[in-house]
């Protein structure tokens, strides 16, 4: 079941996680730069006459002026800007770069609406990775984070700009291939398994490990729902991934 509780798993110590934190954490987002510095030149320029036409005081008061109005576009701009950010942020999973569930669940309902309306082919895939469990057992939770990460940024640099690509759980991931049927996205998704088995993550040991993928396809149609789509696949992809 997609909603079933993770198994237990060993936890990081504390040198771990922040070892962890310290390559995964993203920048702040920057303070807005301070706005430019105005001068009699410019109150010439907006007003439109000569310098020596305006009088010191109403040259400063207007200086003044249009310092508070570049001040106040500015921080507009930046808030602008930075809502966008955390919208983003929104829908980013913790650790791995792709969407979250939530993002995930909304998008492949945008999907299904798609299908209803456009009547063109696309397809849910999910990939495991039938190894994790065991290297979380082994290795513990920072290394087969790290598995886990290396396979989603594969998988998310493998598909097209149209395709998206996100987390079910910590240990599962989802790709919606628009305008592709199962076919079409069967061809992709064995290329992007291969790419996965081709990695070799490193381990606190000095070892390496080499993941495998698995993945289930499931066409998206309109009479369906997000719950029984990612139900459908995932009754496909357990078998290979226990």
């Amino acid at each position: 079941m997609v909603d079933e509780e993770p198994p237990e798993i060993p936890q990081l110590d504390e040198r771990g996680r922040q070892h962890w934190r310290g390559r995964h954490r993203r920048p702040p987002y920057p303070a807005a730069p301070p706005p430019p510095r105005r001068d009699a030149g410019d109150v010439a320029t907006i007003v439109g006459l000569p310098r020596n036409q305006i009088s010191e005081p109403v040259q400063r008061a207007i200086v003044r002026l249009m310092e508070e109005t570049d001040r106040l576009r500015q921080d507009l701009e930046h808030a602008r800007a930075r809502e966008h950010h955390l919208e983003d942020e929104a829908d980013r999973h913790a650790f791995l770069p792709v969407l979250n569930r939530r993002a995930l669940e909304r998008e492949l309902g945008r999907s299904i609406d798609y299908v209803d309306r456009a009547h063109v082919p696309c397809t849910l895939a999910l990939f495991g990775l039938p190894g994790l469990l065991n290297t979380y057992r082994v290795h513990g939770r920072f290394v087969a984070e790290g598995v886990m990460a290396e396979a989603a940024r594969t998988v998310a640099e493998g598909v097209r700009s149209t395709d998206l690509v996100g987390a079910v759980s910590d240990s599962m991931l989802a790709v919606i291939f628009t305008q592709s049927d199962p076919a079409g996205a069967g061809m992709r998704c064995d290329t992007l398994a291969e790419r996965v088995a081709a990695l070799r993550v490193p381990t606190d040991t000095g070892g390496t490990i080499a993941p495998e993928a698995a993945f289930a396809l499931q066409p998206i149609t309109a009479d369906t729902t997000v719950h029984d789509l990612l139900q459908a696949a995932d009754d496909d992809l357990r078998p290979r991934i226990v």
